[in-house]
Parts: structure tokens; sequence; C-alpha cells
């Protein structure tokens, strides 16, 4: 007989402990929540996630008091990966699973600390405290509202300074204003005066505000000028070099200091400062700067020429014939790598765009480059090495393949000749044959016999006296060692 199903007996599907599935969960979370990696942050929340995921629809009391670390504990690990407001809702979540965990109660003090909400993270840690709070817990909230207390009454002790700063602001720019006013009536003593009460009442405030808020450099500037036309020439410069050391690259403190150094006829210091100032981007008053520039130039007696200055010649000699050496700042035996590295120094600091309108840098940058052009040449430096810029120009001319052959087979006593009928007699011929030829008697001394028995060239001692002139109207004698001398008719000789 066939068995009817008994219900009673049917196979039931096994009952899951959600309880206990989240607390599994909850501790895989706080295992990977203590590693700083972000792989493990992120796993932990995962953990978190999926333990909360199984909550039963209805809480006992045991579960709410899970649910409610659950979410404190995701809303930490929320917090410590930079997500403030992820973490305020899991805390918001952990007081409406539990309202007496302190744990969300602190979370929400640590979020608000994050969030800058001073106010509500002492409200949140105070209630925190309230609860039964584990010992070592407790301590670390404590902390806590220990530094917010402290912030608190640092944002309460900074709003009367806040105020106290725009009063001062006030009185500053309302004496500013009086002293301009003096400065536009040639009233430059009492101008001085109301300058010098902003600058002390600028100086009673914060430095930030004293260096920015109050222009604190504008005010040195204008007692500057205000000194400046009372003649007073020390104070104005110490108010110029003020102004500049609180703001370098504000052009019109070097334009000021230039206009004291100028009239005082200090026109080399006062050019350097016009220049700087136009390195710091003057503007539309640029213009007006050069015109400055143009005027110290022609006092300094500064030309776009590339003529020797007065003492050129004088350091051409100092320098031994090593001028392009001492122009790059090179000693003679530096090799490639150091006139490189030294010629690219020189050039970031004298290149025109890095020294407009100064024509002494544009001067020396030509300089520069010549010496450079040469010396980074191997053909040029030997040249330059052995016959200065006589060599170098040698070179120009002939070309360097020939300048080498040149160098190869040149005389060593008249070497010079070459050289000068090359640059002086300008025709390109380097008087090659009186140099062999020279040479030639150099390396002899005397003449011998032609090995042919062609002995046409010599003198014979034996023949007539016809036959011993070689020259009309002239007489030759050898003095039996090979040399010979040569008179004129009517000369004796001794």
């Amino acid at each position: 007989m066939a068995e009817h199903p008994n219900p009673s007996h049917a196979t039931l599907e096994p009952v899951v402990n959600s309880s206990a599935e989240m607390e599994k969960a909850k501790l895989s979370g706080d295992k990977c929540a203590k590693s700083d990696d972000n792989a493990d942050i992120q796993e932990a929340i995962d953990h978190y996630s999926r333990a909360l995921d199984l909550k039963p629809a209805k809480l006992s009391a045991a579960e709410k008091l899970l649910v409610a670390k659950i979410h404190s504990n995701r809303g930490k690990v929320y917090l410590k990966s930079g997500n403030k407001i992820k973490a305020m809702q899991d805390a918001q979540a952990s007081i409406a699973a539990d309202p007496n965990f302190y744990g969300g109660h602190s979370l929400v003090g640590s979020a608000s600390l994050a969030l800058q909400n001073l106010a509500a993270a002492k409200q949140a840690y105070e209630q925190a405290l309230k609860l039964d709070v584990p010992v070592g817990s407790r301590k670390t909230i404590t902390d806590n509202l220990k530094t917010v207390t402290n912030g608190m009454q640092k944002q309460a002790d900074a709003v009367p300074e806040m105020n106290r700063t725009a009063e001062l602001e006030n009185k500053i720019l309302s004496k500013k204003g009086k002293a301009n006013i003096r400065m536009g009536k040639t009233n430059f003593k009492e101008a001085a005066k109301l300058y010098t009460e902003c600058i002390q009442l600028a100086s009673t405030a914060t430095k930030e505000f004293e260096n920015e808020g109050a222009n604190l450099h504008i005010l040195h500037s204008n007692r500057s000028i205000a000194y400046q036309q009372l003649k007073q020439w020390d104070k104005a410069l110490a108010d110029a070099d003020k102004c500049i050391e609180l703001k370098p690259r504000w052009f019109k403190g070097h334009s000021h200091k230039g206009g004291i150094l100028k009239e005082k006829e200090r026109y080399g210091e006062a050019r350097e400062e016009y220049l700087e100032a136009i390195r710091s981007n003057p503007g539309a008053s640029r213009k007006k700067l050069e015109t400055h520039i143009d005027f110290l130039d022609n006092k300094l007696g500064i030309t776009d020429d590339d003529e020797p200055t007065p003492g050129m010649a004088e350091q051409e000699q100092a320098s031994g014939g090593q001028a392009y050496y001492t122009e790059l700042g090179v000693v003679k035996e530096a090799d490639v790598n150091a006139i490189k590295n030294a010629f690219k120094k020189l050039s970031m600091k004298y290149h025109p765009d890095k020294r407009p309108c100064d024509k002494l840098a544009a001067k020396k940058m030509r300089k520069i480059n010549k010496a450079y052009e040469v010396l980074n040449n191997t053909t040029k430096r030997k040249a330059y090495d052995s016959y200065g810029e006589i060599g170098v120009d040698i070179v120009d001319k002939m070309g360097e393949e020939q300048y080498e052959h040149f160098e190869k087979y040149k005389c060593c006593y008249f070497g010079l000749i070459c050289l000068a009928g090359l640059v002086f007699v300008g025709t390109g011929c380097c008087l090659c044959c009186c140099c062999c030829c020279c040479c030639q008697l150099g390396r002899l001394g005397v003449y011998e016999e032609d090995p042919n028995g062609d002995d046409s060239h010599q003198y014979d001692q034996e023949g007539s006296e016809d036959e011993k002139e070689p020259l009309n109207g002239d007489r030759s004698k050898s003095d039996g060692k090979g040399s010979y001398t040569t008179t004129a008719p009517g000369q004796n000789v001794d």
C-alpha cells in the first residue's frame, strides 16, 4: 500500500539564525577595518553591508543593539576613508536603531568635527558621555570633546580680533587718505607724519593684516616719496628698501628707489633699480621707465655699439691673451663640458628676455656668444690659443680645413709672416713663398754643391774680378764659412 504523505513528516527548510550570521559578518568587517589598505577598507564596508542585509524584519533588543554597532562601525570606516556624509548617515542610523548606544552619538560628534560643525560635535560628545561607555572609549570621547571646546573658544576669541582689525583698517584708510591729500598740496612734512601714524597702527594688528590688509608696502613707499621731497635722503632710502622687502616684485617700489638714487646722482644704482622695475612687469609704466634708463645710459656713456670700453685694452693685456676664457669665467685648460656649462649659466643671466632694455647685458651677451663660438670650435680655439683673435680671423678667411693644413706644415719662426700677409695685406696671400724660402735658408745655412755638377750659382774664388760680381755694382765676399756680405759701389769692406 502506497504511503500517503504526512505533513508532519515533510522535509523543512533549515532555519537560518539571522543574528548569528550578522555577528559573523560583523566580525569579518571588524577584522578588515583594522587595516589602512584601501582594499581592506572596502572589504570591511562590504562585510558590514552584508550583515545589515541579513537583519530580520522584527528585531529583538539584542538585535537592535547589534544593528546599531554595525552602523557605527561602518560609519567609522567611511570616516576613515574620508566619506564624511556617509559616516554621518550611518551615525544617525545607529542612533535610530538603539538611542542608548554611545557609539552612534560618538560617531555623530566625530563626523560633525570633520565637517567643521563644532557646536553639533560638542553636543553629540556630551550626549555620548551620559550613556554607558567603556573606560577606554570614554577617555577617547573626553579628549575629542576637549578638542572641540578649545576650537570653539578660539573661534569666539577671533570675533573681537576680527572686529578690531576692521576698525584698524578703517582708521588706517582714513589717515592714509588725509596723507595723500597733503601730498597733493605739497605739504610733505604733514604727509610723512600721517603715513608714520598709519604704519604704527598697522604694526599693532596681526602680521597677516600688517603685510596684506594694511598694504604696508604702499605706506612705506608713499612716506619714502614724502621724505624724498623733504631731501631727507637716508629716511627716503630706508623706506624704499622696506617697501621692496615687503613686496619684492612690485615695480613701483624699485621705480621710487631709482628716482631717489637718480636725484642723488648715484646713476649706476638708479639704473639697476629701473631695470628691476621693468623686470617686475610695470605694464603701461614701462615706457616711462625706459626713458629714465635711456637718460642714465647717456649719463654713464653706455651705448649699443660694441666699441671697447675705457680700460679694455688693459684688461685684455692683463688676461694674458685669454680674454675669451675670462669672458666665460673658465680656465684655459677647461674641457668642452665646462665651457658649455659656463655659457649656459651666463646666457641665463644676461639674455635679453631676462634683462630687457639693458644695453650692457646685450653687449655682454654678444661677447659671451663670440667667446663660446670660438672656444666651442676645436680649430678656432687652437688658432686663438696660438695667435689670439688674429688666429680666429685666419680661420674665418682660410676655412677650417686649410687652416689645419697650414698648422701641420707651418714654419716655426715665420708663421706670423703668413698671418700678417693674409690679415694686413688683405689679398688672401699668405706669403707662403717667402715663408718657405726663409725656412729653407734657415734649415740649410749654406748653399751646397749641386749634385749634378752645376755650380753656376756659386762664386769662383779663383776667377777674375768680373766673375766675382753677380750683380751690377755689388760686391760680395765669402767669409769662408758659407755666409756672404754685399756692399754697394763706393763702400769699403773692413
